[in-house]
């Protein structure tokens, strides 16, 4: 993730909608493509959905993860590798944004 530390603070985009189902989130890109469609769908694991749960466009990366860390029997090391996985496909798919500050 160029230029991208545990400091960096991230934020969902605005065309993205999110709703938890069943303990999970489902992610709608409300943005039509090139064809008009509103094609795109991402379902989240559990992981996945604790970490969405917690990216409001104020929390830092290491934030996000010391919050988890709390929250499971995960350590801290593990943690922020697995928060700054997730952070990197949602900045490469778009999900998300970082927040200037």
């Amino acid at each position: 993730m160029n230029g991208v530390d545990n400091h960096t603070v991230i934020a969902p985009v605005r065309e993205v909608v999110a709703r938890k189902l069943d303990g999970h989130f489902v992610l709608v890109d409300t943005a039509a493509d090139e064809g008009g469609a509103y094609d795109d769908l991402f379902e989240l694991n559990d992981t996945g959905s604790a970490i969405w749960e917690c990216i409001d466009g104020v929390a830092s990366i290491a934030a996000i993860a010391e919050l988890l860390e709390a929250q499971s029997n995960g350590t801290g090391d593990e943690l922020q590798s697995d928060v700054r996985q997730f952070i990197g496909e949602l900045l490469e798919t778009g999900w998300v944004e970082v927040v200037d500050r």
